[in-house]
């Protein structure tokens, strides 16, 4: 493979991963300076209550572990990413999907779209997931394929996310049902409806990436 292209795909994937490092944590930072705004308008902390922060932590830690690897690229030619950071930038990347359609589908028609991608979410809400999304299926693991079977990573966060709501919704009480998951008492229901979801997304990307990567060869 060209120098030349190999250059650009890692310049590209550099900049997608500083947009996203710098863009999650400008957005964090202003919790703790000037509060949130739209449908997160607390302060402090508490922002980490909410799943959109946790998903665009993960995927800004992903894309800081991923930049020496672009800079390796760049600088020698060889693009070889290691499955452990690799399988994190899928993680992360499930998460923010997560993320991206639950407000494309559900939020934004109950809150209403302007509020959701007001300020700062319209970084956490939209520009960031796309980051990530084109960031995992073009850049990262070139060469590598992933099985389907490893959907239960893209799973994951939202499950033990999922548990830390139900616990202070439901049981403590100390969390408002901001996300709306208990409406007519049937957090049962969006449960079902939630990991069955994100099952799909997760598997939905594993494939995207492995049809591209094949593509590639």
């Amino acid at each position: 493979m060209a120098l030349q292209t190999v250059r650009r795909r890692a310049a590209a994937a550099l900049v997608l991963d500083v947009l996203t490092v710098f863009s999650v944590a400008f957005c964090v930072a202003r919790f703790f300076t000037v509060g949130g705004e739209g449908n997160m308008q607390v302060a402090g902390w508490k922002a980490f209550r909410y799943f959109t922060v946790d998903s665009n932590v993960l995927a800004a830690l992903a894309s800081a572990a991923l930049l020496p690897v672009s800079l390796h690229a760049f600088f020698t030619g060889e693009e070889k990413t290691p499955r452990a950071l690799l399988l994190l930038r899928f993680a992360g990347t499930a998460a923010v999907a997560v993320t991206f359609f639950t407000v494309l589908v559900f939020l934004g028609p109950i809150y209403g779209y302007p509020m959701m991608y007001a300020g700062s979410n319209f970084f956490l809400h939209l520009l960031c997931p796309l980051f990530s999304f084109v960031s995992f299926l073009f850049f990262a693991g070139r060469g590598e394929r992933l099985s389907l079977r490893l959907f239960w990573l893209g799973v994951l966060p939202v499950l033990l996310y999922g548990a830390a709501y139900f616990y202070c919704v439901m049981i403590r009480g100390n969390w408002p049902d901001f996300y709306v998951f208990n409406a007519g008492g049937r957090w049962y229901v969006s449960l079902v409806v939630m990991l069955s979801a994100t099952a799909l997304l997760s598997v939905l990307f594993l494939f995207l990436f492995s049809r591209i990567r094949a593509k590639e060869r």
